[in-house]
């Protein structure tokens, strides 16, 4: 397998710069991709092509399975945010209706109120015609 060191490494006896290339066991070489020291410069194998091949398509399907999380997560944010605006308008109606019923309410007791009133003073203008007219009547017997 060949690497390119991106620290230094102690390999065969010398050290291997950052950037110098080298050749090792495949086993080898992955152990120092693992933990960062080296990168691989070439495919010396199909095995290690599949692999790689293999790696990248689970990578790729993390990926889209993160994003298709990530898209329902929004999705999900977006439909309780419309839920809560439908709340909110529906307590607005509920809170109209009620200033509505309470607007009529007081329509109609002003009404009644009213009505009594015109009923009192309809009822003092007749004692005071029915009086006018007794007093008449006594006045001229």
């Amino acid at each position: 397998m060949k690497m390119r060191s991106l620290k230094p490494v102690y390999f065969n006896g010398t050290v291997q710069t950052e950037g110098s290339e080298f050749e090792t066991l495949e086993q080898h070489g992955r152990e120092l991709i693992r933990k960062g020291y080296a990168e691989c410069v070439s495919e010396d194998t199909p095995a290690e092509q599949a692999e790689q091949a293999e790696q990248a398509e689970q990578a790729e399907q993390a990926e889209q399975a993160e994003q298709a999380e990530q898209a329902e997560q929004a999705e999900q944010a977006e439909q309780a945010e419309q839920a809560e605006q439908a709340e909110q308008a529906e307590q607005a109606e509920q809170a109209e209706q009620a200033e509505q019923a309470e607007q009529a309410e007081q329509a109609e007791q002003a009404e009644q109120a009213e009505q009594a009133e015109q009923a009192e003073q309809a009822e003092q203008a007749e004692q005071a015609e029915q009086a006018e007219q007794a007093k008449k009547r006594t006045g001229k017997k």
